[in-house]
Formats: structure tokens, sequence, C-alpha cells
């Protein structure tokens, strides 16, 4: 119980205030929910994290679902930098607002970074994930829950200081009694399912494999058990897939214009447009942009060629038709 009287201590319910909101009970979801999901089956969960006494238990599950995100997305599953969100950001339960903001929502490996003398130098290494956006539930739904789970694990807070959870050792918990206090510590949600006709929630501690199911504890699913619909975070990288699209069509069509005549207008909009669809990390719209640049040269060279064509078509046009009136006049 050493870890838990740390982070009362460390005042980390002055900062998980959050008042209680009644669980809506409402779905909308066109995904396919499966009866059970567990993350850790695929490959994409790192090994469970012993914070001993260190309050940094934000700071860790933060970093757990980044490393999960970024595996999930065809990385490899990797070990980021604790060090490094924690000399950039506080242990808040809001800690993945600072991520994205204050870090670019990029993160190092643990191996490349090396702290400096520079607070939050994001310099320090190169980033192995990231992401540039953050999903924050607004109502406590545990049905957009599930739907939410299906693209990666959940960042959550919960309830941690109840007796029956700090002694868990299996089954699925489920005192009511705990969606009474105060959201006191975090979790990462890597699955659910169901268990003796109780559906719950997966979640992932950081209080060493030695504690409750190897690091794991069950959590009763639709109702709030612990407080766990509270607060729920995802990150997520987002592209607006119509915007490309777009602007290839826009490019399209002053790379023909530009063909037709109307040249450097068409030529800045294309290079902008072209070059708007590049996103991060690389992607396949890095390729169709460049085919697009590629093709709006060969368009505009040949546009060119063709007026040189015309040009000395015309000259020769007229060189014949002087000396076909100057010996026509000679008669």
């Amino acid at each position: 119980m050493d870890r838990r009287i740390e982070e009362l201590v460390s005042g980390s319910k002055s900062f998980f205030n959050i008042p209680s909101i009644e669980i809506e009970k409402t779905i909308s979801s066109k995904k396919t929910i499966p009866t059970s999901l567990d993350w850790r089956d695929k490959g994409v969960i790192t090994p469970v994290y012993n914070q001993g006494t260190s309050p940094k238990y934000s700071t860790v599950v933060a970093v757990e679902a980044i490393e999960s995100f970024q595996a999930i997305r065809g990385g490899k599953l990797e070990k980021g930098s604790i060090d490094q969100v924690s000399d950039c950001c506080e242990n808040t339960i809001d800690i993945l607002d600072c991520i994205l903001n204050k870090m670019g929502g990029s993160l190092c490996r643990e191996s490349d970074y090396k702290s400096s003398n520079i607070t939050c130098d994001r310099n320090a290494c190169q980033p192995f994930a990231v992401f540039n956006n953050l999903k924050v539930l607004k109502v406590a739904n545990e049905y957009t829950m599930l739907e939410w789970i299906q693209d990666s694990p959940l960042y959550v807070g919960v309830n941690a200081a109840d007796f029956g959870f700090e002694i868990y050792k299996s089954g699925v918990y489920s005192n009511p009694e705990c969606a009474n206090g105060t959201v006191d510590h975090v979790l990462q949600i890597v699955g659910y399912g169901i268990e003796s006709g109780t559906p719950y929630w997966l979640c992932k501690n950081s209080w060493s494999s030695a504690w409750g199911d190897q690091g794991y504890i069950r959590l009763e699913r639709g109702k709030n058990t612990c407080r766990i619909a509270d607060y729920v975070a995802q990150v997520e990288y987002r592209t607006n897939d119509a915007f490309p699209i777009i602007s290839y069509v826009f490019t399209m069509i002053y790379l023909f214009a530009d063909y037709l005549g109307f040249t450097t207008f068409c030529k800045t909009i294309t290079i902008i447009l072209s070059f708007i669809a590049f996103t991060k990390p690389f992607t396949f719209q890095y390729l169709w942009s460049g085919v697009i640049v590629v093709f709006g040269i060969y368009l505009n060279a040949h546009g060119q060629n063709k007026k040189s064509i015309e040009t000395y078509t015309r000259f020769i046009d007229n060189h014949s038709l002087m000396k076909f009136r100057r010996q026509s006049s000679n008669y």
C-alpha cells in the first residue's frame, strides 16, 4: 500500500476533482461491436509497469496509451520515454492534452531520450510515435467507450482509494460504493468481455505485475464502476480524407488550364494544392501528390513544346507565303 500512500500524499485528488456524471445509456454506433476484445492478444500492449512509490501514474499510463496507439498504426511496439513527458508536463489527469499541445503529440523512445538543461526540449531526440488529436468523452457513456476501444486502448480516470480495489486479486470487481469516491488514479483499458454473465472492462494498472491479476483488474462494465466513465480519453491521428481528394480535383483543373495557356497563376496554384495534400507521417498521399506534380511538369513541358511548334509552324508558313508571293510577282 506504500504506493497508494505516496499518491494520496502527493495531492493527486486536488487535480482529479471531477464531478460525478450520470451515465448516458444510448448508443448510435455504426461499428460492429464484438462481445469481447483484448488488445494484448494483438501484441500492442507493453508489460505492466511498476511505478513504485512514484506519483507519476498519469505520465506512465499516457505513455502506454501512445505506445499502443503507435503499434496499432503499424509501428513496432516500443517503450516510450516517461522522463520526456515528465520534463514537459505535470502529472495531471489531462496530461495527454499537454503532450499534444506542448510536445506536438510526439514521443521519443525510452532508450533515445536524454534529459537536458533545456526545459521540455522537443529536439532532444527523434520521436517514434505521434498523434495529432485527442478525443475526450464529454458525457459518461460506456457504450461510446465500447465503440472507441475498437480503435485503440483507452486512458481513463478511476477512484482507486476503495480498499477492495487496493487488495483486488481476481474476478470482476463491482463494489457500488467505489463510484462515490473521488477520481484519484488512472488506468489503461486494454479490453473488455463477460465473465460468469457479468460484463467487465479489462484494465491495466501501474502497480507492478505482483498486484491484482498479474497487474490487471476487471471492473464491472455498464455501471460506471469506480467512476471509470467520468474521464475517458483516446489519442488518434486524424486526416481529412475528403480534403486531399478535393485538392487533387482542383489541381487537375489548374493543370489543364495551364495546358491551355493560363501559365503563371496556374503553376502557383498547382504547387500549393499539390503539397497541401502531403501529411505527416508518410502516407500514400505523398505518392499521389508526387504523381500530380510530375504530371503537371509533363503538361507544362508539353504545352511549352506545343507553343514552340506552333510558333515554328507559323514562321515556316509565313516564310513560304512570302517566297510564293515573290515568285508570283516575277511573273
